[in-house]
């Protein structure tokens, strides 16, 4: 899904012969979920399929996190979370502990939405942003380790 996301945005241009940037994978992930994440408060009153598209992403990047975070640790890195450090030599571990995490988050967030959706959506919105920073983090340490990402 992820590289469908990163080809429709990689190719998309205008016909008028204006020069059409190119985007890495992750640049055209990071910019999806941007897309997703630009909610104004009336619009989250007004659309309750706002939140599933923010969980989404919400999944999409902790996936990616996870992703980048094993091969820039297999490529020799260290883990700058010092509550993530431990599990850094067990692959299968670190993805368990970020998906009850994710799954913690987006329960907590629900709640909060049944009280107050703009809050809700301010917090998906932030947590996202954060998120997507971290993944874009783990590109460039990859990057300088010449790790396939």
């Amino acid at each position: 899904m992820m590289l469908a996301v990163a080809l429709s945005l990689c190719c998309s241009g205008t016909a008028s012969g204006q020069e059409v940037r190119r985007f890495s994978i992750h640049e055209a992930a990071l910019l999806h979920v941007a897309r997703l994440d630009t909610l104004s408060a009336q619009t989250v009153r007004a659309a309750p399929s706002a939140f599933p598209r923010m969980y989404v992403a919400f999944g999409l990047l902790q996936a990616v996190d996870a992703h980048s975070t094993i091969v820039t640790l297999k490529g020799g890195a260290k883990e700058a979370n010092p509550l993530i450090g431990g599990l850094a030599g067990n692959p299968a571990a670190l993805v368990a502990v970020k998906a009850a995490s994710a799954a913690a988050t987006l329960y907590c967030v629900e709640r909060l939405r049944k009280k107050n959706r703009v809050a809700a959506a301010v917090t998906m919105a932030a947590l996202n942003s954060a998120y997507a920073v971290v993944v874009m983090n783990n590109a460039r340490v990859a990057a300088k380790l010449n790790s396939r990402f």
